[in-house]
């Protein structure tokens, strides 16, 4: 339906710190957490990664943001380009950190998360420049809100000018004061918590979540999947409604799903698969990625899927 030959993805690349422990500690208390690991991270470096690990060798993801000039930068520039990924599109700031999460994740799997812009938050006219030089009209454009959502929106400005498609996941949630920010959004993937904040519907039901995704359709996007977690998503366009389940797996760790959902479903894209099977290898591609460790390292390769 929208085969595209060509995946670009302009968005964060921080430095996960993830701490694992039983729960979080209370307001002055001191515990122990059990492990700390230090790993590549961003929704941007995340979509990339996923999405590189399930397209075959002789086809590249291009990576557009920024970095900082610490100890971190040249660690992901390194995974990046381990991974197959094209990473002329990243520049490096002086005087800058690198972006950081950290994350904390409880004995339930559980993740809560905090977040140092740093780097990312300096995108500007040199990442749109750079995506004007390279997209074209079989591009899909992967963005997400870990960087200034003014040059989001200047991005989906410039691909949808260049008749590219557009995969945006409004994550994290932010209220957003641009007017018409998601008419040139082609596809729009909010979690729960995502499209319950955009719609201002509580969804408690399928029932519930078709309601909230005819309410952000309204607002410009294409097509609307709002992903349930372990109840799969579900899809919404002008023409249907349509619940898609999950496979059920064990759960070791939820962080970076919905990054692994966005790059496979732009490969599904890619390869030629109809809007419906794209979502069906996405949710693959996440169940598998939720059942390991690690947020980058957890993205699976295109043989896993078909096994």
């Amino acid at each position: 339906m929208f085969k595209k030959n060509k995946i670009i993805v302009l968005g964060s690349i921080n430095t996960d710190i993830s701490i694992k422990g039983k729960r979080l500690p209370k307001p002055g208390e001191t515990i122990y957490a059990e492990k700390i690991s230090y790993t590549g991270g961003g929704k941007g470096a995340n979509q990339a990664i996923a999405a590189s690990r399930l397209i075959n060798n002789d086809s590249k993801v291009d990576m557009i943001g920024s970095i900082g000039d610490d100890i971190f930068s040249k660690k992901n520039l390194e995974k990046l380009r381990t991974e197959g990924i094209n990473t002329e599109g990243i520049r490096s700031i002086p005087n800058t950190s690198t972006g950081t999460a950290v994350i904390f994740l409880d004995q339930k799997s559980e993740n809560y998360i905090l977040i140092v812009e740093g780097a990312n938050y300096k995108c500007n006219k040199n990442e749109l420049n750079y995506l004007k030089r390279i997209i074209n009209n079989n591009s899909i454009l992967l963005l997400q809100h870990e960087i200034p959502i003014n040059i989001v929106h200047q991005s989906m400005e410039i691909g949808k000018k260049q008749k590219a498609l557009i995969i945006l996941d409004p994550a994290p949630y932010m209220k957003i004061d641009i007017k018409n920010y998601y008419q040139n959004v082609d596809i729009l993937t909010p979690n729960k918590i995502e499209a319950e904040n955009i719609s201002n519907i509580k969804i408690d039901s399928l029932e519930d979540a078709y309601k909230a995704g005819e309410i952000i359709r309204s607002l410009g996007p294409l097509f609307v999947i709002i992903t349930l977690g372990k109840k799969g998503c579900v899809f919404i366009s002008d023409q249907e409604k349509i619940h898609i389940d999950t496979p059920k797996v064990n759960l070791e760790n939820s962080v970076g799903a919905g990054d692994c959902f966005n790059g496979a479903l732009a490969v599904g894209i890619k390869n030629g698969l109809s809007i419906i099977e794209s979502i069906k290898f996405a949710n693959k591609s996440a169940s598998i990625s939720v059942s390991k460790e690690g947020v980058q390292e957890s993205m699976p390769y295109f043989k896993e899927i078909i096994n």
